[in-house]
């Protein structure tokens, strides 16, 4: 039988967007995670190349699909 909800976006096997997330709150959330991303991509462009600015770049990578996760975020019918 076919799912009528969808699941929610899944970021990785321990994190997802909850489905009664809130359009207003889900923008909210994605100004938050893209001014982490200008924060963390700041400091990355500051540091020595190397394990470091690796896993900066792979910080900002994951905020990244967390905030497109979050614009496109499309919120349960209320009933």
């Amino acid at each position: 039988m076919k799912k009528i909800v969808p699941d929610p976006p899944r970021l990785a096997p321990f994190i997802s967007i909850r489905s009664t997330l809130t359009r207003d709150e889900a923008m909210t959330a994605a100004v938050e995670v893209a001014t982490a991303i200008s924060d963390v991509l700041d400091i990355y462009f500051k540091t020595e190349p190397g394990e470091v600015q690796d896993r900066l770049f792979t910080a900002s990578d994951y905020l990244g699909q967390l905030a497109c996760a979050l614009l496109e975020h499309k919120p349960e019918p209320r009933p």
